[in-house]
């Protein structure tokens, strides 16, 4: 159990990893296995958040940003 998170093009490593720390420490108490991904492109600032719960068919959230 726990949480799974990949960071993709965000372009800093310091923040890719203060990211994952903020991401475990608000998944630290939920139950089941959960998926986070955080993709940044490459042309633009725009970025994409998507996460899955214990349920991926039942539990899908996407965040995204746009300039």
């Amino acid at each position: 159990m726990g949480v799974t998170i990949e960071v993709q093009n965000l372009g800093d490593a310091q923040l890719c990893r203060d990211i994952t720390a903020h991401i475990e420490h608000a998944f630290a108490d939920r139950r089941g296995d959960w998926r986070v991904s955080i993709a940044g492109s490459r042309a633009t600032e725009n970025w994409e958040m998507r996460v899955e719960g214990p349920n991926a068919s039942d539990e899908k959230w996407r965040l995204c940003s746009r300039n």
